[in-house]
Formats: C-alpha cells, structure tokens, sequence
C-alpha cells in the first residue's frame, strides 16, 4: 500500500500501487509525479510532551514560542 500527500490539499491519498496515473480523491490534484511513501511505515520519534504550570507560562512569556511546536499540557 502506497501513500501521497496532496500538496494542494494537505489530505493524504492511498493505493495498491505507485506505477499509475494517480489524482487526488479530494480536489482532483494530479500527484502522479509526487513522491509515494509506504503507508504502513511509521516513525519512530516519539512526542513530545511538556507539563507547565500555567502560572509558569504567565511568568515567561517568551517560553511560550519555544514550546508552540510541542504538545504540552498546563495546570495549576
């Protein structure tokens, strides 16, 4: 099973195989010519995840755009 990424869409698109003419399901984007990758391969990085004290973040501000990126959760 293969795996593209519309670039147009932003939606991912799968199929048996990489060899056809292959358009998107969802806005009709010819992704004929964009990369395929195995569907069934997965990263191996694990998230990331950050516990704050909300009133940690209000201290520091800028701390907020560091951590934007990251899933993090607060509390009091």
């Amino acid at each position: 099973m293969y795996k593209k990424l519309c670039p147009k869409c932003h939606q991912p698109s799968f199929s048996s195989s990489d060899i056809d003419r292959w358009i998107c399901p969802v806005c009709n984007f010819d992704l004929t010519r964009v990369s395929s990758k195995d569907a069934e391969a997965r990263k191996a990085t694990k998230p990331h995840l950050f516990i704050i004290k909300n009133s940690y973040l209000q201290e520091n501000p800028t701390l907020n755009t560091k951590i934007k990126s990251y899933e993090y959760q607060s509390f009091d």
